[in-house]
């Protein structure tokens, strides 16, 4: 569905290296709203790839203001996801920035 192709093309045009565009996809992917475990997992973790793209670019706010909804989301959740210790780290960082 139109869920799985928007990330499919965020997660593309992150590898191809076309941040803008990557960005563009996660966002559109995140008016989706998930069914099911699979896709809410991924739904959620597309906030710490829109954190990494974004720090990527430089817009510190923006990735803070990603990482910290990732991490308000996923505060529940497992916490041995290597993405949640990341997230914490770049979050800490970008705080003393």
């Amino acid at each position: 569905g139109a869920r799985e192709v928007e990330e499919n093309l965020a997660y593309a045009f992150m590898k191809k290296g076309d941040n803008d565009k990557a960005i563009e996809k996660y966002l559109e992917f995140l008016k989706i709203e998930p069914l099911g475990y699979e896709a809410q997992e991924n739904w959620i973790l597309a906030r710490y790839e829109l954190g990494r793209l974004y720090e990527q670019k430089g817009q510190t706010a923006e990735a803070r203001e990603y990482y910290g909804r990732f991490l308000e989301i996923w505060k529940d959740g497992d916490p041995d996801l290597p993405a949640l210790g990341d997230a914490k780290k770049r979050l800490a960082a970008l705080a003393g920035s």
